[in-house]
């Protein structure tokens, strides 16, 4: 009811589009009778503009609390399950080889690389990370386009580990 007060008078949508027949949706009908779907799905994806998700993100998170949203860009949003995440699916790698996240180095420029940087024994920002990203990291490098990955493994097989961890490049 609060959000349907909201939308009338705010013009807010009520479900964020995401409801079958709302009237603020934006989507493509497909015809997805061939589809099956045998697994929950475990990741959606949201493209708005970036004043709509600075105008709702918080809101949003609110509403979605047994979900993480992550934004993956100014205009892009993953919500997901809470536990599913890069970070996660690199512990399970890390165990089944035998290694520990202490042996992780793991690179990444949003919100949804941010546990994953965290959990890594070298966590790298690109020089294009968001910011919150770059300041979770041990190191900053440079960006996609500068060979910023290339950089720090060369870093690394100079024997610079230890430098690294420190974030000195």
């Amino acid at each position: 009811m609060i959000k349907n007060v909201r939308q009338a008078l705010k013009g807010k949508p009520a479900d964020y589009g995401l409801a079958t027949n709302s009237d603020k949706r934006n989507f493509i009908d497909l015809d997805l009778k061939p589809y099956i779907f045998s697994q929950d799905i475990n990741k959606v994806c949201l493209v708005k503009s970036g004043s709509f998700f600075k105008d709702n993100i918080e809101e949003m998170r609110k509403d979605l609390s047994d979900y993480q949203l992550l934004l993956v860009g100014p205009e892009w949003m993953e919500i997901m399950p809470k536990g599913v995440s890069k970070a996660s699916a690199l512990e399970k790698i890390a165990a089944k080889i035998g290694c520990t996240m202490d042996e992780v180095m793991a690179f990444g420029d949003a919100e949804n690389d941010l546990e994953m940087i965290q959990k890594a024994g070298i966590g790298v920002a690109m020089g294009n990370a968001m910011d919150n990203l770059k300041e979770q990291a041990n190191l900053v490098t440079d960006t996609n386009m500068n060979n910023g990955i290339g950089k720090v493994i060369d870093a690394l097989l100079d024997g610079k580990e230890d430098q690294l961890r420190k974030g000195i490049l």
